[in-house]
């Protein structure tokens, strides 16, 4: 297990990253952060032990936890998770109660923002909240375009900008700490997109770099002794693009020489981005040595190629939710929507209708296979639609024996921009890289790690008294 004593820490969780993603960019990156930091680290494989379906709102539950999701029962974004919080609250929760200064930053299942900040520097919910609020309060006017941005933008990375909370944050970048070679990049992607805009999907990525110079900016100003910052932008290239990458790993895919050609670059575009947040990470930690702090590079797991997954170029998705809701019998007082990662739907509604509701969606198939959906506490309702490669006149939806048209309840047969599926998916193997530059050079561990062991270490570390429930 590693062993930490008194260090302030900068985690940067770099989400289903798994270790030959990041071998093989420090093999043909030699001279990049990344390559530099796996030669001065700590050098760790680790698993999560989640039971069923690994996602990552559950295994970075599990890391920030202590504990699998047997306990945490985290299996959805949308769920209530007040009673979680009080009986397995997350790393950032425990630390701030305890006299640690705390920054969070898009770490997941962090909205709402705590009622008493007395113990955060700052505190930026995830990209999933419902809500802008953040702490300091300036910081909201990046969150309104930031998840305005991610509604625009979700299959399907959309060409379109939401003018107004993006006038609204390009007047407050400076003050915020965007920096002048971020506003380059995004002008280059602008400029790339009108070129071909095939280029698009980068916007992602150009997402991200926007809200690291936002925490770097907090990170100077506040000195906190925990800091953390989740992106998603890598993992989110890994599932489409791995065989532009890694075209040895499949033998049953059949991807045009064109598409390879276009995607090859994808995940090495991202893995570049992440590795410049590395580096000014690196060179934060390094310029206050006299504060004594290291830098926690994690993924919480990872993602291996998927051969036999299809080739996706439509997905049955909900374009018009009041539209489907009303249709499911609820008026539009009776429910809200949350943020979720498509094809999921998550739903709020009322307690009256909560029957109601169960039982007609037990009434919904899709040419003949009965609608997914799972019941939450709290009234919560996660639907999954994401049927692949239906021609648009063969859909048929019925409720009951009734044939319904599809598209006169809201949903819609949209065409997947980049031809892509879940070409790599999770895995339970991640990494972790810890870099302290008053250490000894690093060097791989020979023995995996259980990310139930991450919060203990950082408690024991802060002399913070460990949880009975918790692993490790």
């Amino acid at each position: 297990m590693v062993m930490l004593q008194q260090k302030r820490i900068i985690a940067y969780e770099l989400n289903e990253v798994p270790t030959r993603v990041l071998d093989f960019f420090a093999t043909h990156r030699p001279k990049s952060a990344i390559a530099r930091l796996i030669r001065k680290s700590a050098y760790y494989t680790t698993y999560d032990t989640d039971v069923g379906q690994l996602v990552p709102w559950s295994s970075w539950s599990t890391q920030h936890r202590g504990v699998n999701n047997e306990r945490h029962c985290i299996s959805d974004l949308g769920q209530d998770l007040s009673d979680v919080d009080k009986d397995y609250p997350p790393i950032w929760s425990i630390l701030s109660r305890n006299g640690v200064r705390t920054g969070v930053f898009g770490s997941l299942n962090s909205y709402p923002v705590p009622q008493d900040l007395s113990g955060y520097s700052f505190y930026v919910p995830d990209t999933f909240a419902a809500g802008s609020e953040c702490f300091p309060a300036d910081l909201s006017v990046f969150q309104e375009f930031n998840l305005r941005m991610v509604d625009l933008s979700n299959r399907n990375a959309s060409a379109s900008i939401v003018l107004k909370p993006a006038f609204d944050l390009m007047r407050k970048a400076p003050f915020l700490g965007v920096r002048g070679t971020t506003f380059y990049r995004l002008a280059k992607q602008l400029l790339h997109e009108k070129i071909d805009a095939r280029r698009v999907g980068r916007r992602r990525t150009s997402q991200v770099e926007l809200a690291f110079d936002l925490y770097l900016k907090q990170l100077e100003k506040t000195k906190p002794d925990y800091g953390c910052f989740f992106t998603n932008h890598v993992a989110s290239s890994l599932h489409r693009y791995w065989p532009g990458l890694f075209p040895a790993d499949y033998t049953h895919k059949k991807l045009s020489d064109e598409w390879l050609e276009t995607y090859c670059g994808e995940i090495m575009y991202t893995m570049g981005a992440a590795s410049r947040h590395i580096g000014d990470l690196e060179a934060f930690v390094d310029r206050h040595r006299d504060l004594d702090y290291i830098l926690m590079v994690s993924s919480s797991m990872g993602q291996a190629p998927v051969d036999q997954e299809e080739i996706i170029c439509k997905q049955l998705y909900l374009g018009n939710r009041e539209r489907f809701m009303q249709w499911l019998g609820l008026s539009r007082e009776q429910w809200s929507t949350r943020r979720a990662m498509l094809p999921r739907y998550v739903f709020v509604v009322d307690e009256q209708v909560k029957a109601h509701l169960r039982s007609r969606l037990d009434n919904i198939s899709i040419n003949g296979v009965k609608l997914s959906y799972h019941a939450h506490e709290g009234n919560v309702f996660q639907i999954k639609l994401g049927q692949a490669n239906l021609n648009d006149d063969e859909i048929v939806v019925r409720d009951g024996s009734e044939p319904i048209d599809y598209r006169s309840i809201g949903m819609v047969n949209t065409k997947i921009d980049d031809a892509t599926g879940s070409y790599a998916y999770h895995i339970p193997d991640g990494l972790m890289l810890i870099y302290d530059p008053k250490a000894p050079e690093g060097q791989r561990a020979e023995t995996r790690m259980s990310t139930t062991e991450v919060a203990p270490m950082i408690l024991r570390n802060f002399g913070v008294e460990v949880p009975a429930y918790m692993g490790g």
